[in-house]
């Protein structure tokens, strides 16, 4: 599960440093084309989210599924083995949290990136019109 994330977001990143790239030609080109880079831009952020929030539901999900496992065994009486196989789930658990984390400021860190590049995209244009 994770590691699909991690491919998925990988290829997310991949389509912004496209969309970047059409950016930095648009400036050349002119006004209509960053038009549509922008909603290419805001289309992938809110995908990104979307993932990074379902990542998140599934970490919640396998959590609470350990925690009704844990109470079920604690009250039928525990065994070594089944004791083996939750430490192993719960270091699963925090390696998928420790992945969304990850996502979660490469995500911010791409926005950040995107902001500022709206923003000198703007500045030619507002300039462009100026002249």
């Amino acid at each position: 599960m994770a590691l699909v994330v991690v491919v998925m977001v990988v290829v997310m990143e991949l389509m912004v440093v496209m969309v970047m790239l059409m950016g930095i030609k648009a400036v050349m080109k002119g006004f209509r084309v960053m038009v549509v880079v922008m909603v290419v831009m805001v289309v992938v952020v809110w995908a990104m989210t979307t993932m990074v929030v379902m990542e998140m539901m599934v970490v919640m999900v396998v959590l609470v599924f350990i925690v009704v496992v844990m109470v079920v065994l604690a009250v039928m009486g525990m065994d070594m083995a089944v004791m083996v196989v939750l430490v192993v789930m719960v270091v699963e658990m925090v390696m998928q949290v420790m992945v969304v984390l990850v996502i979660v400021v490469v995500e911010v860190m791409v926005m950040v990136m995107e902001l500022v590049v709206i923003m000198m995209v703007l500045k030619v244009v507002v300039m462009g019109i100026r002249w």
